[in-house]
């Protein structure tokens, strides 16, 4: 998908399919990586098919099926990646989680940053908005006209699994509100797992997933 300057490559990986997302500055050849979650040598074959010049690797949150390719990935090309810091006990753990759930060995890198409210980068200004719910340290990426949710908000899913570590329904309920709030109505939104939507589409959408999401979390809250 191209917009404005930006190609935009979407790439599955993983049992869950994940999506990672490779964005190429068109005049400029350089390239910025978003949630590399398993099956590296897919993300490093559309790499390479783009011209091999990664600039920046950054993450929407840090569960195990969006960082399972991280490793090879920020050593191969000797980057660090970055991720807001209230998901750095979630990272450590991701290892745990993809043993649990995938019986999947998994290997963490350390080489990392944490995000400020803003990320200049060679493919654009990248906004950093930490929206918690999901997990304490998810964040929405915007540039102009795009943005990357993570696993905020699904297209046409419920895709808030209450027993996930790190997800809080009240916090991810003002989160969404919040990302309705501060994005364009025609923003496209490409999230961890699904098809892109726009924000209108996105809010017409959550009117009913809301109501599932808090009668879901009233029962577990006391049960």
């Amino acid at each position: 998908m191209i917009l404005g300057n930006c190609k935009i490559i979407t790439i599955q990986t993983g049992r869950l399919a994940q999506n990672c997302y490779v964005i190429r500055h068109i005049p400029s050849g350089n390239l910025l990586l978003i949630d590399p979650g398993a099956d590296a040598h897919l993300i490093l074959d559309a790499i390479k098919r783009e011209g091999s010049r990664l600039r920046h690797i950054l993450l929407t949150h840090a569960h195990y099926d969006h960082v399972g390719a991280l490793k090879e990935i920020s050593e191969k090309f000797e980057l660090h990646f970055f991720l807001h810091e209230k998901d750095i006990k979630l990272l450590n753990r991701a290892p745990t989680y993809a043993l649990a759930f995938e019986k999947k060995i998994l290997k963490i890198s350390r080489n990392y940053q944490f995000y400020k409210d803003y990320l200049s980068s060679t493919v654009g200004r990248v906004h950093v908005i930490n929206l918690p719910g999901h997990t304490p340290g998810g964040v929405c990426l915007h540039l102009k006209g795009f943005a990357f949710t993570g696993d905020l908000l699904l297209n046409d899913s419920f895709g808030h699994i209450t027993d996930l570590p790190g997800f809080d329904a009240l916090e991810l309920d003002k989160s969404i509100t919040k990302m309705f709030s501060l994005l364009p109505a025609n923003t496209i939104l490409f999230p961890g797992h699904g098809k892109p939507w726009t924000v209108d589409m996105a809010k017409n959408c959550w009117i009913n997933q809301r109501k599932k999401l808090l009668t879901q979390s009233e029962k577990i809250l006391y049960e």
